[in-house]
């Protein structure tokens, strides 16, 4: 059975749909630890938007809202 491209499309929005809070709420903690290394920041000040585009796939945007970076003198690259 073929699957047209706005099949496909249709399907990977439906599960997105369904999976998407429990994707987001693991993103946001993943990354407000990340973030937390380089800045002060609480999860009311960390943002996601998650978009499927016209071909499927995952745009995700973050938006991240802080008064304070941290001091990285002291870290090496």
């Amino acid at each position: 059975m073929d699957i047209t491209k706005s099949e496909e499309r249709l399907r990977q929005v439906l599960i997105f749909d369904k999976s998407s809070v429990n994707i987001e709420r693991v993103l946001k903690s993943d990354l407000l630890d990340v973030l937390n290394n380089y800045m002060d920041l609480n999860s009311d000040e960390l943002k996601l938007k998650i978009d499927v585009d016209e071909f499927g796939f995952f745009e995700i945007k973050v938006y991240a809202r802080t008064r304070r970076l941290k001091d990285l003198s002291a870290v090496r690259a």
